[in-house]
């Protein structure tokens, strides 16, 4: 069978690295490479590594100064001689028959890339917590329009974001100068883009076969750069000229899911600005995102998914600053202060909130 390069940046994550790595050397699938790739951590996470290296030749450690996830991958592609490569970030953890059984999937099935799903876990008081799946039911899909048709509804789900619970094909990497963009956030969604302009054909398993580690709500510290709101302008442009390029007819339904997946992001910049900023600072940065053209076209053309997007939506029109940083100042509370009352009303109110890629 063909060997599986298994790439791992690692970045301060000395709680969790060692569950991490014993899950991919444990792996049930033996011919494996497993790249470790030491993104300047500040913690104990290379003593770590170091100590577990010596118990496993097929680990292999490369050392970088802290440039991000990004570049770590990178590094690790540039080193890794398998057939095929899978992603694992250092905080989670896979199960012992993953790898397996998405080649298995690969070979059987002839295909360019294999997606899985995930379970997520919450971490609190040193134990873990199921609290959910992210996954889409199991299908082949053969022919290049047929792949580029499906990328939208994988896209807004959330499902090629990261580039982990994906078996990728080297040489289509290689061949084609598939990289991480030099970001610090949401450089993976880019590079999930350009691969997929080259899948001619993936199969989809709807077993969760990996596991991420999630903050509890009260826990959570969550800090986007000021300027994020730049990125996800970015990317929404970055993905309509990839379905342009790739012939995909833009329905009118089409276009709705794409502003509910854009504003629902940009909610995710008014939620890091009120945790982190002065009121002064707030309202100022709030101002200069609600002003882009790109924003006010979207919340006209959102559906209102959810109450919480409705008001969010019609604040961004009527550009009341005040109102959306008083609204996203609630959700706040009630999420950080009353977590179960927060769960039980998150998905008719606030709406089910998926694992985003906010990588480093």
């Amino acid at each position: 069978m063909p060997k599986v390069s298994v790439i791992i940046p690692a970045y301060n994550v000395e709680q969790y690295i060692e569950k991490c790595i014993n899950s991919v050397t444990s792996q049930t699938y033996k011919d494996i490479e497993i790249i470790l790739v030491l993104d300047g951590p500040t913690d104990n996470t290379e003593k770590i590594i170091k100590n577990i290296c010596y118990k496993d030749k097929r680990i292999k450690v490369i050392s970088q100064q802290n440039m991000g996830s990004g570049p770590a991958r990178n590094n690790g592609i540039e080193n890794a001689s398998g057939t095929y490569i899978i992603f694992v970030d250092g905080d989670d953890w896979i199960d012992s028959d993953m790898i397996e059984k998405m080649v298995l999937s690969a070979e059987i099935n002839g295909v360019d890339l294999v997606i899985t799903g995930s379970t997520n876990f919450v971490f609190k008081d040193g134990n873990y917590k199921k609290i959910g799946h992210n996954r889409v039911s199991s299908r082949l899909i053969n022919g290049r329009n047929e792949c580029k048709e499906i990328y939208l509804d994988l896209y807004t789900r959330g499902i090629v974001h990261g580039p982990v619970c994906k078996l990728y094909k080297r040489n289509i990497i290689d061949k084609n100068k598939v990289k991480f963009p030099d970001l610090r956030r949401s450089q993976d969604i880019i590079f999930n883009n350009n691969y997929f302009s080259y899948v001619q054909s993936l199969f989809i398993d709807d077993n969760c076969y990996y596991n991420i580690r999630t903050m509890p709500y009260e826990n959570l510290k969550f800090k986007l750069p000021r300027d994020y709101y730049r990125i996800c302008i970015l990317l929404d442009q970055d993905l309509n000229v990839k379905l342009n390029n790739w012939g995909v007819e833009i329905s009118k339904v089409k276009e709705q899911t794409i502003a509910n997946f854009f504003i629902t992001r940009i909610g995710y910049c008014f939620e890091s600005i009120a945790l982190n900023e002065s009121l002064k600072e707030s309202l100022t940065l709030i101002k200069s995102i609600i002003i882009e053209k790109r924003v006010q076209e979207a919340a006209k053309i959102s559906t209102n998914i959810n109450i919480y997007q409705l008001i969010l939506n019609k604040l961004i029109e009527t550009k009341f600053t005040y109102g959306i940083l008083g609204l996203v100042k609630l959700k706040l509370f009630i999420r950080r202060n009353l977590p179960s009352l927060f769960g039980k009303v998150r998905d008719g109110i606030f709406g089910k909130e998926k694992t985003a890629s906010f990588n480093q």
